[in-house]
């Protein structure tokens, strides 16, 4: 595992920036900044998945790969594309974007999806000379894209689905027709009271 110093950022529910700030702290993770829905720090691969672990108030930890100009879909696309892709997606693996956010020219969630998709997928057909699988359902690799009003944050997923499901049963019974509160909203009500995991 590479001991390079990276830049992640970890997104939780809005309002739980700060809560998530001193978590990470505690997890011994350094340069961290609370950010609207996120928060970002730098540290080793080691460290990301030491937050994918033990974190009770992250929904996913992303690996940053490059922060792109993305005012209209030809920048985006084009941004997307100096990303090298094939350290990232390997052959037989299946891929899939995540879009977020929108702004004056990319209104859109699913459009921006598949402009880096398609980014993605030209350059590795110009590369390998076949396409990449993309599996929108249990992708092996997802790649995450975050727009603000002028830029695109690409990166990598670390934690495939939400951390929050971490040991939750996927069907329910009969018996359980009432939903459990979510254990990352759970955590945040105890680390409001300043009790964090391990106290």
């Amino acid at each position: 595992m590479t001991t390079d110093i990276q830049e992640f950022f970890a997104t939780c529910p809005k309002g739980f920036e700060q809560l998530l700030g001193c978590e990470l702290s505690k997890l011994s993770i350094s340069q961290i900044r609370p950010l609207s829905g996120q928060v970002s720090f730098r540290g080793t691969l080691a460290d990301a998945y030491r937050v994918c672990l033990w974190s009770r108030l992250a929904s996913r930890v992303v690996l940053v790969l490059g922060r792109i100009s993305a005012t209209q879909a030809d920048e985006l696309y084009a941004g997307a594309s100096e990303i090298d892709w094939e350290a990232h997606i390997s052959p037989h693996t299946t891929f899939a974007v995540n879009a977020h956010g929108t702004n004056n020219e990319l209104r859109n969630a699913h459009f921006t999806a598949i402009r880096v998709k398609d980014a993605i997928v030209d350059q590795l057909v110009a590369k390998r000379g076949s396409r990449p699988m993309v599996n929108t359902e249990f992708p092996d690799v997802t790649v995450t894209v975050r727009i603000t009003k002028t830029h695109a944050s690409l990166g990598i997923d670390l934690a495939g689905d939400p951390l929050f499901k971490r040991g939750i049963v996927s069907r329910r019974t009969l018996t359980q027709n009432l939903a459990p509160l979510r254990p990352d909203y759970a955590a945040a009500l105890l680390a409001a009271h300043g009790i964090y995991g391990g106290n």
